[in-house]
């Protein structure tokens, strides 16, 4: 049974593999999530994103960074998220800072998974208001009105349904496929199987590199 336990002990895990850098910028990416409550997500995105700073450039998107952030969602954050003077950064500027400034491309995707945040649970209490708006027209619609009664209801299954939906998961989804798209198609628009991936990144990469880094 030791020498079982001797062997268990010696299986390389995945976060043995890391290197120094990819270390660094987990631990950036732990201390800019824990300031807007997710810590572990930041961590899974800029893993999976570039193999945590291993892959700074999509040349297919194309994408900058250890967050593989296009330039349009970048400028975007820069000027409407931060509202910072339109000229302050070219598309060039941006580009070099998000490869070469580590914690910079850090911080202008925290920024954005913030926002993405709050608008979907926003979202998520607007369509659990219109649910309830539309139940009670239901309820208190003459039945006799069936046409009218029956958009009542359909209108408040469909509201219902959208307040169900996983804020986080339309916030992960949202960094991978954009807004567009989630808020057209909800979690069925997935072709990138993201929300499996950072789960599964959650699961075996994160928690075991903080556990064992005490995050």
């Amino acid at each position: 049974m030791k020498h079982l336990l001797i062997l268990i002990l010696l299986i390389p895990t995945i976060t043995t593999g890391l290197t120094k850098n990819q270390k660094e910028i987990l631990t950036q990416a732990y201390e800019a999530g824990l300031k807007i409550g997710y810590p572990e997500t930041m961590q899974a995105i800029c893993y999976l994103e570039s193999s945590a700073g291993k892959n700074k450039l999509n040349s297919s998107d194309p994408s900058y960074g250890v967050g593989h952030m296009k330039i349009k969602t970048a400028q975007e954050v820069v000027r409407k998220i931060l509202k910072l003077k339109t000229n302050l950064f070219t598309d060039e500027k941006l580009i070099e800072h998000l490869m070469n400034d580590d914690l910079f491309a850090i911080s202008l995707m925290t920024f954005y998974f913030n926002f993405l945040i709050g608008h979907y649970k926003k979202m998520s209490l607007i369509y659990k208001k219109n649910s309830i708006r539309y139940k009670n027209k239901y309820n208190n619609t003459n039945v006799k009105r069936k046409q009218e009664r029956q958009r009542y209801k359909e209108l408040f299954l469909r509201y219902r349904k959208k307040s169900k939906e996983n804020y986080w998961e339309k916030s992960v989804l949202a960094y991978n496929v954009g807004m567009g798209n989630v808020n057209k198609y909800g979690l069925n628009f997935d072709p990138n199987n993201y929300l499996s991936k950072i789960r599964g990144i959650i699961k075996d990469v994160v928690k075991p590199f903080n556990e064992e880094n005490k995050l």
